[in-house]
């Protein structure tokens, strides 16, 4: 049985079908290659669901250590990229300029992904110009599924009835829901919960559903949108200064996915006081350096009087609005699996040095469900499949070196001084972008790599134009 599945024919995809990447044949492909690290999880799943369980083979039993996983995953997605059937480093060339926007979601285990996807289209003016990709990572087993509650000491992960529900299946099969799934607007890619390699190759495989769409958006699939979302996105959009080279993004205020509060559109983009992500600290997993990004006030006149967008700092990785030239522009890396911090701070850095000039938007038009410790976190998942309590921190340890030579961490400077060094694979192709300096970026967003301390820049929080770099 395949372990994976792409829902719903690609109607707007472009005539030639061989342009299209097969993520079906990379994720198994890549399933193939971990299947060995994985034998108790599939063993534990087997014997849940009544079945027999299979029968192990003692000579592709594999070490689970954090080197040989990644190794096994980096020697994977290498053939994979090599591998021209499966056109994954296939470009659409410059997006339709129709207004049309792309959604990108990456759920794991997320029982309001149906939520979001319903008030996406529901909340929209022009929903027919809407497109929806999401990659699902579910439990699929009838009585294997684990789930989580509480938080720290009250923490529990205890065994759940039931297959975890689909992101699409009743949208798709409502009155409303069809016709967008008819015309190709809703794209699946379903994988199981042994496939959750982290947010940050989920985007990877999410831009891979990108069909050509004017804008791309990023969100979380527990996100619920305001009334008119897509035409106050685009008129901010369009307000920047730099569009279409621009990027809107900010931690949206909190709301819940499954609310059915009829959130009315905004009366004015003008707004004096908007909060942006100007600020950011320094912290550490398993002794290597990461960065979390803060959000900052920021006093914009030209926002209060114009409803412009002031410049800003950083991306967050939960919600942007870009152009569509981004997909192709600053391409997804397929070499960060398993981590969680460090997307924010890659997305930033890569999107800057490619051109992309960073805005906070004047108005919310999303909203972002925070807290969410009723449901199982991705790095309790890393744990289980590879049955080693460790592994999603020590594997956390090991990539996020590559993180740290983007970045330019003194630390991950030196391959030589990396264990492994392969891990900075492909940084030529999926590294900092070359329109711009990472040094001309740390300095203009405050950041000392060497001291690990960061001031947000006068420039940010009181509104005003950056200086040139």
């Amino acid at each position: 049985m395949r372990s994976v599945a792409l829902l719903l024919a690609l109607s707007c995809a472009p005539a030639n079908a061989q342009v299209e990447p097969d993520l079906v044949g990379l994720t198994d492909h890549l399933a193939r290659a971990l299947k060995p690290f994985q034998v108790k999880y599939f063993r534990d799943l087997a014997e849940a669901d009544g079945q027999t369980a299979p029968r192990a083979n003692f000579l592709s039993l594999r070490r689970v250590t954090a080197p040989n996983v990644w190794g096994a995953f980096r020697q994977a997605m290498e053939e994979a990229l090599d591998n021209r059937s499966l056109n994954l480093r296939t470009q659409l060339g410059p997006p339709r300029q129709d207004g049309s926007i792309f959604i990108s979601v990456s759920s794991y285990r997320d029982e309001t992904c149906r939520n979001t996807v319903m008030s996406a289209f529901e909340r929209a003016d022009k929903p027919e110009l809407v497109n929806v990709g999401i990659v699902q990572q579910n439990c699929q087993s009838a009585h294997g599924c684990y789930w989580g509650s509480g938080w720290g000491d009250t923490r529990e992960w205890a065994k759940r009835d039931g297959k975890d529900p689909d992101c699409v299946q009743e949208f798709c099969a409502s009155e409303m829901g069809k016709p967008h799934c008819d015309a190709g607007r809703v794209r699946i890619l379903r994988l199981g919960e042994h496939q959750a390699y982290g947010p940050l190759f989920s985007r990877f495989l999410n831009a891979k559903l990108y069909r050509g769409e004017n804008y791309f958006m990023q969100i979380d699939a527990h996100t619920n949108f305001r009334q008119g979302w897509d035409s106050t996105g685009i008129e901010m959009m369009k307000k920047t200064p730099s569009f279409p080279y621009s990027v809107l993004s900010t931690y949206p205020a909190q709301g819940m996915a499954a609310s059915e509060y009829a959130w009315p559109r905004p009366e004015s983009l003008k707004n004096g006081r908007i909060d942006g992500l100007c600020g950011a600290t320094f912290e550490f997993v398993e002794d290597k350096p990461t960065i979390r990004l803060e959000r900052s006030s920021i006093s914009s006149e030209a926002a209060r009087e114009h409803g412009v967008p002031p410049r800003s700092c950083f991306v967050a990785a939960g919600f942007f609005l870009t152009h569509g030239s981004y997909v192709d522009k600053v391409p997804a890396d397929p070499f960060m699996p398993f981590i969680f911090m460090g997307e924010e701070m890659e997305l930033s850095l890569r999107m800057w040095t490619n051109g992309f000039d960073i805005y906070a938007p004047p108005v919310d038009i999303v909203r972002h469900e925070y807290e969410r410790h009723a449901s199982p976190k991705f790095w309790e998942t890393v744990n289980m499949v590879f049955s080693a309590p460790s592994m999603h921190n020590d594997i956390s340890a090991l990539i996020l070196q590559r993180v740290g030579n983007l970045i330019d961490f003194p630390e991950d400077h030196n391959p030589k001084q990396m264990s492994p060094s392969d891990v900075i694979t492909h940084m030529d192709e999926f590294g900092v972008g070359k329109n711009r300096t990472r040094k001309a970026f740390l300095q203009l967003t405050g950041l000392d790599v060497v001291n690990k301390v960061q001031t947000p820049p006068r420039w940010c929080t009181r509104g005003t134009t950056p200086p040139e770099m």
